[in-house]
């Protein structure tokens, strides 16, 4: 048996995608919409929140719930990192703080050790595009200039800055998992709570195996590409005798 907000959810994702509800354009309340539909609050809710899954709607905290205008896509790989990304303004923050268990084991220090975070966010007009930080163990932050414009949505010219410094980056790994979105990842990025985000783990360690930076990206899932190419060598045919 279909749910009540499977058909509520149903009606206004026809109704979105014939144009009736526009691009940009904000929805009716959610107590009209209970009203409308004649089913409860959470009901309307539910609803909205399975369209925020889908990538139709997308709610701002005060605001309302507005039809989702298409965003362009996210590519994060070797290459693409070199590209100068025109049209995207990064804002950066810088704090000292107390790191927990994951960034702990990143930078391979107990939980509880002082740490500087480098934030950066980054959006294409007004909309967010990537979430970056950069943790950098304090006894190297004397040692490093701090970020320059025109930052970098990745946060890696702060491992630039670190090597120029006279810190050497011998090696650089990084992870990439699909995960869920946490709370302060969600409402940063604009996103509902439980949509999945490309979360991508780098660590960058000196010539003695210390780890000198680790940094944590996060890019909306809907919209996102990890693009990595591999180069096979060919072997140059043997000149004819």
């Amino acid at each position: 048996m279909t749910s009540l907000f499977d058909l509520v959810a149903a009606d206004l994702r026809r109704r979105i995608q014939s144009s009736e509800y526009a691009a940009g354009q904000k929805l009716p309340a959610e107590t009209a919409l209970a009203g409308q539909y004649r089913v409860s609050l959470p009901t309307v809710r539910m609803a909205l929140e399975r369209l925020q899954l889908e990538g139709l709607v997308e709610k701002y905290q005060g605001k309302g719930n507005f039809v989702r205008q298409p965003r362009p896509r996210i590519s994060y790989g070797p290459d693409s990192r070199a590209v100068d990304n025109i049209g995207l303004r990064v804002f950066v923050s810088t704090r000292r703080i107390e790191v927990q268990e994951t960034v702990a084991g990143l930078l391979r220090v107990a939980p509880g050790t002082s740490v500087t975070e480098y934030s950066h966010l980054s959006f294409r007009e007004e909309h967010p595009y990537c979430l970056a930080r950069v943790f950098v163990p304090t006894d190297l932050v004397t040692a490093q200039p701090s970020p320059e414009p025109p930052p970098s949505p990745w946060g890696d010219q702060v491992e630039r800055q670190l090597a120029e410094a006279g810190i050497a980056i011998t090696s650089s790994v990084e992870r990439l998992t699909a995960r869920l979105a946490s709370g302060d990842e969600a409402q940063t990025l604009r996103i509902a709570t439980r949509s999945v985000v490309l979360a991508i783990e780098r660590t960058a360690t000196d010539a003695d195996g210390r780890v000198v930076a680790a940094a944590v990206l996060v890019l909306p899932g809907d919209r996102a590409d990890a693009v990595f190419t591999t180069y096979t060598p060919v072997k140059e045919a043997e000149a004819a005798p």
